[in-house]
């Protein structure tokens, strides 16, 4: 989705306002924004008093207000921002290099929905998908088996490796992957730094992810060397968590990904990749990414300069007296 954004030409410094909005009869196909007071001609109300047909994205923390970057969106996982964005390029866009990235699931369904997980996609596509980024660009099929070999070594059978195919520009990728690195430094994915023992500066950039209901937990995450994805669930999307703080992505795919790639450079085979690092934003995309992840709302602001002023303006009522603290030497 962000990817898609980026191709078409949306700056990924825009401030994009976080607001909760109603999409009317989006069964329907309108996919409008609801006008308050609007007369629907086929209402489809549920025994809860609930227009059926309405649909709401909401953020998993229930907080709105404000405006977030592209890199700001994307690192906390901000539903609202990644809906207002598939608005603006359109869904069959965000499907057709979906597509061109190695997505081949059959279920992914033509509408705006699929811009926060709706889609049902393989493990294998997911991690195919990510290793563009991590190629810079260039999308390499991925392979099983490259040879075979007798027990003493003669090779039997070698199978031609797929030529790379430009799928993305090399900026975008690197943009995405900085935005990625974001995540997994100070977003979603940040336990992966205190909890799973991959201290910075080891490389790391990745997504969780976290279905409908937080029935299908997630993550995909790369090192310059290597991209490995997690998906944790059901067989039935019955079978979940039912509460998100246990069933969210973060939680449940995240560390079987952080174990793994920690018992992974902890082996002496492996250990030098540790070294690796991605490759370096020029001056110019990195100018293009230098903006704050938030902007707080107005209100939001009025309120922390009033409580600044209100800070700075205790005073001592007539009677008060300071106590000095014992050990505390005023200069």
């Amino acid at each position: 989705m962000y990817t898609q954004a980026l191709r078409s030409g949306i700056p990924p410094c825009e401030q994009i306002p976080n607001e909760l909005k109603i999409y009317h009869q989006y069964e329907e196909g309108e996919w409008a924004v609801k006008e308050y007071g609007r007369e629907d001609p086929t209402p489809h109300i549920s025994p809860e008093g609930k227009d059926e047909d309405d649909w709401i994205p909401q953020n998993s923390d229930g907080i709105y207000g404000g405006s977030y970057s592209m890199e700001g969106a994307l690192t906390n996982s901000v539903n609202t921002i990644t809906v207002n964005l598939i608005m603006r390029v359109g869904y069959q866009s965000v499907i057709d290099l979906a597509r061109k990235m190695g997505i081949t699931s059959e279920k992914m369904p033509p509408e705006p929905s699929i811009a926060l997980g709706t889609g049902e996609i393989s493990v294998y596509e997911m991690v195919s998908a990510f290793s563009i980024f991590a190629n810079r660009g260039l999308r390499v099929p991925l392979t099983v088996i490259s040879r075979i070999e007798t027990y003493d070594g003669k090779v039997l059978v070698s199978f031609d490796q797929p030529k790379p195919e430009r799928v993305i520009s090399e900026e975008h990728a690197d943009m995405i992957t900085e935005m990625l690195q974001s995540v997994a430094s100070y977003g979603t994915a940040a336990r992966l730094r205190w909890k799973y023992g991959l201290h910075h500066p080891l490389a790391i950039a990745g997504k969780t992810g976290t279905s409908q209901n937080h029935s299908d937990g997630w993550f995909v995450g790369f090192t310059p060397m290597l991209v490995a994805g997690v998906w944790v669930g059901g067989d039935s999307p019955l079978v979940r968590f039912r509460h998100f703080e246990y069933g969210q992505g973060a939680a449940t795919a995240l560390p079987v990904w952080g174990i793994f790639m920690r018992k992974l450079l902890d082996d002496p085979r492996f250990s030098a990749w540790e070294e690796a690092t991605f490759p370096v934003l020029s001056e110019a995309l990195q100018d293009s990414l230098q903006c704050p992840h938030r902007i707080k709302s107005a209100s939001e602001m009025l309120a922390d300069s009033i409580l600044a002023d209100s800070l700075s303006r205790i005073e001592l009522l007539p009677g008060d007296e300071l106590t000095p603290v014992e050990g505390f030497e005023q200069n």
